[in-house]
């Protein structure tokens, strides 16, 4: 797109928003959005008269010869080339493009193309998320495709901005009357701030945004809606702006526009009470405490929506800073019985949700002199250390040989090398298995359980042997009767 056409963009954008629509144009009252299989049949056919914009005012300039920098709006420009030719054809010299004046011009499209909608793709019976889905497709179906001010399709032929909302809207089977493509590229009238403002669809803030989101942004000079775009995830919209529909990311700065703070959900999945329970589960087992309602009905949501499978969701759990903060906290209890301090918690947070494994920490907690010298081991005399070691990460205690073993390796190598030795035993790996498996699943492990997973938990440690068993069948079932 030229430098000028993108200023008339910007012109454009903001011409008479600021003015009552109801002024512009009588719209009858809408009822609340509900599932169709039958998109309210638009007119189309419409004279193309002064102010008019879309597809067919772009038509008509092309055949007039205009440059393809023009704006597609029925200006003075585009008026006086109309009334020009049609004193050339013997036709009404009025400046208005009726059906035969479009005729006379020869243009290859029937003069109802501004009829145009998308068939909904979708039965009654779809889900929320389906809908979603569709949506967004055919979205991402019109990439490429030319932009045109005030075009809603076909897909060849251009669309703006709300167009291409409005026909992926048609396609996930919703009719927002009562915006049309009737109204769309009437004079004055602004699809984009009517979507924003329509009843019916739920608001968010943009933090909370998700796929299938419609993302708004204002004019800079006069806060008003100008424009609007589809969230597809993974921070990436699908946009028609400047020159074409086309990805681009949601954080970015632009020269003219602010992107609005709350965000337009046209569609909502509902998480199941199975989901909830599921939710209110894994909170206790990795938080410690109850999911608030918005987290529990969120998460639910999220599990429906796809945005998270139950192993995803657990996965997020054990690395988010609160469980591992919980970790920390149990460490310093359990083996240095005492709270944490600020900074050493910190610390070792950030230390974790950087991929540090929790039992290489916990080596380091079982390794300090502060554990060393409370389990009552002297600088001259470890065994007691030792002793401690069998007690707290076995379970056990040893047998001399065991404790003079460990007593030459801590002289050799130092209690670092102890600890980690420890913690990496078979020994070890498989009492921590089995504790998950009774904590989380109410029962020991079984014996395929206890051939697999110390492997998995040496590897890749615990975290991830917590995050297959909360995201199992047998967690989720079990998650229904808690």
């Amino acid at each position: 797109m030229t430098t000028f056409r993108r200023t008339v963009s910007m012109l454009l954008g903001s011409v008479l928003l600021g003015a009552s629509l109801a002024a512009v144009v009588s719209v009858p009252a809408r009822a609340d959005l509900t599932p169709t299989e039958r998109i309210t049949p638009a007119q189309g056919c419409h004279d193309l008269v002064p102010g008019w914009n879309g597809v067919k005012v772009g038509l008509v300039q092309r055949r007039l010869g205009m440059p393809a920098s023009t704006w597609e709006t029925m200006d003075a420009a585009t008026v006086g080339r109309v009334r020009s030719f049609q004193s050339t054809r013997a036709l009404r010299r009025d400046g208005v493009v009726d059906r035969a004046t479009w005729q006379a011009l020869g243009i290859p499209h029937d003069f109802c193309v501004d009829a145009h909608q998308v068939a909904p793709q979708l039965g009654l019976g779809a889900t929320a998320v389906e809908r979603r889905e569709t949506f967004v497709r055919a979205a991402e179906s019109y990439l490429g495709a030319e932009y045109v001010w005030g075009g809603a399709g076909p897909e060849a032929l251009g669309i703006d901005c709300s167009g291409l909302v409005l026909q992926a809207l048609y396609a996930a089977g919703v009719d927002p009357q009562p915006i049309s493509v009737d109204l769309h590229p009437r004079p004055a009238y602004r699809t984009s701030v009517e979507l924003y403002r329509l009843p019916g669809m739920s608001t968010h803030p943009l933090s909370q945004v998700r796929r299938g989101d419609l993302v708004f942004y204002t004019k800079n000079t006069t806060g008003v809606v100008n424009h609007v775009a589809v969230y597809v995830g993974g921070g990436m919209l699908v946009e028609a702006k400047d020159a074409d529909v086309h990805h681009a990311p949601l954080q970015r700065t632009l020269p003219s526009q602010t992107v609005v703070q709350t965000v337009v959900r046209p569609f909502t999945p509902v998480g199941t009470e199975a989901d909830r329970r599921y939710v209110s589960s894994l909170y206790l087992d990795y938080l410690g405490r109850p999911a608030g309602a918005h987290e529990r009905d969120s998460r639910a949501l999220e599990l429906v929506d796809g945005t998270w499978s139950r192993h995803g969701l657990s996965r997020e759990l054990a690395t988010s800073e609160e469980y591992l903060g919980s970790v920390v906290d149990r460490a310093y209890r359990d083996v240095l019985s005492r709270p944490a301090d600020p900074a050493g918690r910190a610390g070792w947070v950030r230390e974790l949700r950087g991929g540090l494994p929790v039992s290489t920490m916990s080596s380091a907690f079982y390794a300090s002199r502060e554990h060393y010298l409370r389990s009552g081991a002297t600088p001259t005399d470890a065994s007691p250390w030792v002793v401690a070691l069998y007690r707290e990460i076995l379970g056990r205690p040893p047998g001399q040989a065991e404790v003079d073993h460990w007593l030459r390796e801590e002289r050799l190598r130092g209690r670092l090398h102890v600890a980690a030795a420890f913690h990496g035993s078979q020994e070890s790996l498989l009492r921590r298995t089995d504790s998950l498996y009774r904590h989380l699943l109410g029962r020991g492990a079984d014996a395929h359980g206890l051939s697999t997973w110390p492997g998995v938990v040496s590897r890749e440690g615990d975290l991830s042997l917590a995050a297959h068993l909360t995201g199992s069948p047998e967690y989720y079932a079990r998650a229904q009767g808690r």
